[in-house]
């Protein structure tokens, strides 16, 4: 007595559904395998960047535009969050160029700023594309805005991050400049 030809149907298509549950568990495991160091380090760098200011960087600022001197607690900031991320012939040039470009102008026009998403891929082993949603509110204010900031970082064999580049975060800086 030969199995009904529905069974057989459904038992084919059972397997094939199987098979491609197996398949694609495969990939997803080949996928987590080879995820890379790099974007990682850079998701982190860009978080920290766009998001805050905190409580510890606010007091730091507050007492920069008090005293009107840099001081101890900044030179710690500074190499407690960017420091692990820049290569250290590149550092000195890096903290005057980008460190704190945007916290410091969120912290002057109390605003609040935070990564909605953040996307990043590399188009050769050294160079990173990312686009980074930051949504930004002023204190006081119900309405959320977002913008979008792009840009490119190159990294050395290290994974550290040797150069900004390409980078587009103006319309950020002025719409948190802007008085309302």
């Amino acid at each position: 007595m030969r199995p009904p030809k529905k069974l057989i149907k459904i038992l084919i298509v059972l397997g094939a559904f199987a098979f491609l549950l197996f398949y694609i568990s495969q990939q997803e495991r080949e996928s987590v395998k080879k995820k890379d160091p790099t974007i990682d380090m850079i998701q982190s760098f860009l978080t920290h960047e766009f998001t805050g200011p905190s409580e510890e960087l606010h007091d730091i600022l507050t007492e920069l535009h008090t005293t009107g001197q840099m001081n101890e607690r900044l030179f710690d900031y500074y190499s407690k969050y960017y420091k692990p991320y820049v290569i250290e012939t590149n550092y000195p040039n890096f903290i005057n160029s980008y460190a704190l470009t945007w916290l410091h102008v969120a912290h002057v026009g109390e605003y609040e700023m935070t990564v909605n998403d953040i996307q990043i891929h590399s188009e050769s082993d050294h160079a990173y594309d990312f686009v980074v949603q930051v949504h930004y509110q002023q204190d006081g204010k119900t309405k959320r805005e977002t913008a979008e900031v792009k840009g490119r970082i190159n990294v050395n064999d290290e994974g550290k991050i040797a150069r900004i580049r390409d980078l587009n975060g103006d319309e950020l800086l002025e719409a948190m400049q802007r008085s309302e």
